[in-house]
């Protein structure tokens, strides 16, 4: 393909038909003969009639250059321009391209699916085969593994179904899927690799030995995002009155602030909690106060404006503290240390669950429990049917 400035030409040899032009405009200029006088005495009656249309001498001088402004007009078209090809992955070989579909993408995953569908147009166009390895690992739990090489324009297919994964890529299972991959396909190749810029591992580093491999094979093109943090919001901490929120992210060069939301079940946000960033920073913390009523409904933190698995946390019971009203005797301390009937039970449960102590009063000797609450109304034991009859009736 022919590039002149921002536009290419697939056909670039059917430009050697516009030194022709001049031919054309030689053509168009050539006047036909002058046409030879005859007398003809017939004619003498219609020599003083007015002549309903003239033809000019010679060609207008716009029709002379439209004529070979619509002739190279062809000659262009013919030759396929296209307008800002973009730049292709180096080399000239087949093309394998290498994708992290992990959580991290999701973020930009519109600008990472046509930064690769530009780059197979490109191959398509100069009639290159190409490949595509994922890095994240499947939903069935199969073993990552390349495509064949096939044309361009059959591979833009697969990409156009391919979606981010919820989980993190695993690199070093790309990188066997790689080596397995290149003895099949001997030759060399071009790679491009649209990484996410995120290293998962919590020791070692998976991202250099994939990227070695692939500029060993031949040339490699790296593409990620540059100037966007990826963020991931780590579960909370429950604590008795609030929850302590927590956010790790890749460095950023500017301090910043994110927004995390807390929503109900039905999707109704009920707070919004702001975690401050530092310049360069990696991580941030906030809390989150709320009414134990009101912190019991939350079921989603989500950070503001992002729609990725890592921006997301689910709450179950575990961050919920649920009310547990404790009673005991008025006549002595019922939270006294080891002696105490309830403080035992106080220290089991305050980690868990919201404490509510009240006090007790005796009930009448007629009552079957021995203590209640304050306005409870202590009920009496029902009496047992003493007649067969009496027990069939208290069986219905």
């Amino acid at each position: 393909m022919l590039s002149l400035g921002p536009i290419g030409f697939v056909a670039p040899w059917l430009l050697l038909a516009l030194p022709a032009l001049p031919l054309i405009w030689w053509l168009l200029r050539v006047t036909p003969p002058a046409p030879r006088r005859q007398a003809f005495p017939a004619l003498r009656l219609l020599r003083d009639l007015p002549a309903p249309e003239e033809t000019p001498a010679r060609t207008p001088w716009w029709l002379l250059l439209l004529r070979p402004a619509a002739a190279a007009l062809i000659v262009l078209g013919l030759s396929r321009p296209v307008w800002g090809p973009g730049a292709a992955a180096q080399g000239d070989g087949p093309l394998l391209l290498v994708v992290d579909d992990g959580w991290p993408s999701a973020a930009d995953w519109p600008a990472r699916a046509a930064a690769a569908q530009a780059a197979l147009e490109a191959a398509a166009r100069e009639g290159r085969r190409a490949a595509l390895l994922t890095t994240a690992p499947a939903e069935n739990g199969e073993a990552l593994r390349a495509t064949a090489l096939m044309p361009a324009e059959a591979l833009r297919a697969r990409l156009a179904a391919l979606r981010p994964k919820p989980w993190a890529p695993d690199r070093a299972a790309a990188l066997a899927a790689l080596q397995a991959w290149v003895p099949q396909n001997p030759g060399g190749f071009a790679s491009l690799y649209l990484a996410d810029g995120v290293e998962h591992q919590a020791q070692g580093d998976g991202f250099t030995p994939l990227a070695t491999a692939l500029a060993a094979a031949g040339p490699l093109t790296l593409a990620r995002a540059e100037g966007r943090a990826t963020r991931l919001l780590l579960p909370p901490r429950a604590e008795p009155d609030r929850l302590h929120l927590a956010l790790r992210q890749t460095p950023a060069a500017m301090a910043g602030e994110v927004a995390v939301l807390a929503r109900t079940g039905d999707g109704r946000a009920l707070a919004r909690a702001i975690i401050p960033v530092a310049a360069g920073g990696e991580a941030g913390e906030a809390a989150l106060d709320l009414p134990i009523e009101i912190r019991n409904q939350i079921t989603r933190l989500e950070i503001e404006g992002e729609e990725t698995a890592g921006a997301a946390v689910l709450l179950d019971e575990r961050f919920r503290r649920r009310p547990v009203g404790l009673v005991g005797p008025v006549e002595q301390g019922a939270s006294t240390p080891l002696i105490g009937p309830l403080y035992y039970l106080e220290r089991a449960l305050e980690p868990y669950a919201e404490l509510r102590q009240g006090v007790s009063r005796r009930c009448s000797p007629a009552s079957s429990p021995s203590w209640c609450w304050p306005t409870a109304r202590c009920p009496r034991a029902p009496s047992a049917p003493r007649s067969p009859a009496g027990w069939r009736r208290a069986a219905r």
